[in-house]
């Protein structure tokens, strides 16, 4: 049977057994993680890994499963926001996952892009992603682009790792603020698996350089909407950033705020050149009504 390979870089806090790393990312029994580093399908930093390997921040892990299909979902409603020959855009709703992270993952985008846009299937090196060219968290809502071949795909990608995307959001926090800030910080993994995006020293191997910039749209005295542009891709920047400075987004038990109907962090518009005729567009994904209440209109 042919393989696939998902290759990812680790973002744990503290090293750890790659058995249990690759066990979690693949969402398998560590005994399955084992028999797949003994088969030699997984390799640390490109090198074939050992049983009791340990993984540290920052290293590339590459593992070879066998290939597998996701199951279409047509039956999914994730509006189209854009279209063109090389590339599409769409509204996540939230609570629906990104990316499937197995096989038997339903309800996902991934699993409807695969059903609605099949081509999307070989974009991207990782069957599982189906040429999505970046991430939002499951609970954020928003504008997610997609590739439609792997040209399109590398030439978003690189976007991405260049800064030139612009991406601008809209998040409601907790408390009153009543002008702008530009926030820069180091952010690292913390918390027992990683889970938590903290600030950490520049020379930290797992520390990456954040930096987000945001005003104020409206505010009640109580919570304050906020327009939000991050000028770099780190996970969870806005949300560790905002609750860094003692404002977390409404609904984000993960970084200290009280739980509601849903994390109130929405992505708002992308700007990106397309891989097709390199034209500069813009993308737009209207507020959601359950945020839209707190713009004062």
């Amino acid at each position: 049977m042919p393989d696939d390979t998902l290759e990812f870089v680790a973002e744990n806090a503290e090293p750890c057994r790659l058995d249990r790393l690759v066990a979690d990312r693949l969402g398998i029994s560590r005994h399955a993680a084992l028999e797949l580093i003994a088969g030699g399908r997984v390799r640390l930093d490109g090198r074939r890994a050992r049983k009791g390997a340990s993984v540290r921040a920052g290293q590339r892990v590459a593992v070879a499963r066998p290939l597998a299909a996701l199951v279409p979902q047509p039956e999914l409603d994730v509006p189209l926001l854009y279209a063109d020959q090389a590339m599409l855009a769409f509204d996540k709703p939230a609570g629906m996952p990104a990316q499937a992270l197995r096989v038997t993952d339903r309800g996902t985008l991934t699993n409807f892009l695969i059903a609605r846009f099949p081509e999307t299937a070989g974009a991207s090196p990782d069957p599982l992603e189906a040429g999505i060219a970046h991430r939002l968290d499951n609970e954020t809502s928003g504008v997610l682009l997609v590739a439609r071949d792997r040209a399109a795909h590398r030439f978003l990608r690189e976007q991405f790792r260049a800064g030139t995307v612009r991406k601008e959001y809209r998040a409601v926090v907790h408390g009153r603020l009543k002008r702008g800030a530009r926030i820069e910080s180091h952010l690292r993994p913390g918390g027992r698996r990683g889970q938590l995006m903290r600030a950490g020293s520049p020379d930290s191997p797992a520390a990456r350089r954040a930096v987000s910039v945001y005003r104020p749209l409206w505010s009640d005295g109580e919570i304050t909407l906020l327009a939000v542009e991050i000028e770099t891709g780190v996970r969870h920047q806005i949300r560790a950033h905002l609750a860094g400075i003692g404002h977390p987004v409404l609904g984000d038990t993960l970084y200290g705020a009280a739980a509601a109907a849903r994390l109130f962090l929405h992505a708002a518009a992308v700007e990106v050149t397309s891989p097709a005729g390199h034209r500069r567009i813009r993308v737009e994904a209207p507020l959601p009504p359950e945020l839209e209440r707190f713009t004062g209109a």
